[in-house]
């Protein structure tokens, strides 16, 4: 389709799975996502899920991925960045199941309720603090960014919402501590 403008994890309808933290995500030269450890830690959620929207999506390679190992739902990926769409629609010109939405998270609320999982991968959950009063990004100063510590994390996502059911420090399960590099959230809609 074209472009619209616009056990250890819980499962089912109205998860959200995000993470904060200080480590980067890892690409290749092309912006596709590489082998990390959170590659396992979303797989098992977006296999799981009968439908998924990916916020942040950049090139799509979690969607791809899923759609490759046999996801049969529906696979959405909303973001911003056309130059990352263009490529992610042009690494499945063979088939036209997923869905490729230019839009931010906002212009999710279009879709309430209409998916089993939304994720945000590679610390799409930042905030930036140049923006104009529309919500447009009109530039990233790296200096400036920072991230949610767990109380505003949660205190956003319950004004939003979503009730928090599992946190993670890592990406193999463990908890979050003071050395932790990322707060790996999962939250259900209330």
């Amino acid at each position: 389709m074209g472009v619209d403008r616009l056990d250890r994890k819980p499962q089912g309808p109205g998860v959200l799975a995000l993470p904060e933290g200080l480590a980067g995500a890892s690409t290749d030269r092309f912006g596709a996502l590489t082998d990390r450890p959170s590659d396992a830690f979303y797989d098992e959620l977006v296999m799981a899920a009968a439908s998924v929207l990916d916020v942040g999506c950049g090139t799509g390679a979690m969607l791809h991925l899923a759609r490759e190992r046999g996801h049969p739902g529906r696979l959405v990926g909303l973001g911003p960045d056309r130059a990352a769409l263009a490529r992610a629609r042009s690494r499945a010109r063979h088939r036209a199941d997923i869905e490729w939405v230019e839009g931010t998270a906002a212009a999710a609320a279009r879709w309430d309720a209409a998916f089993d999982l939304a994720t945000m991968t590679s610390h799409a959950f930042q905030c930036l603090v140049t923006a104009a009063a529309d919500g447009t990004v009109l530039r990233v100063d790296r200096t400036s960014l920072r991230f949610l510590d767990v109380a505003k994390l949660d205190a956003f996502l319950i004004d939003a919402g979503f009730a928090v059911e599992a946190r993670y420090g890592t990406w193999d399960g463990g908890p979050v501590t003071g050395s932790s590099r990322e707060i790996i959230t999962i939250a259900r809609r209330r």
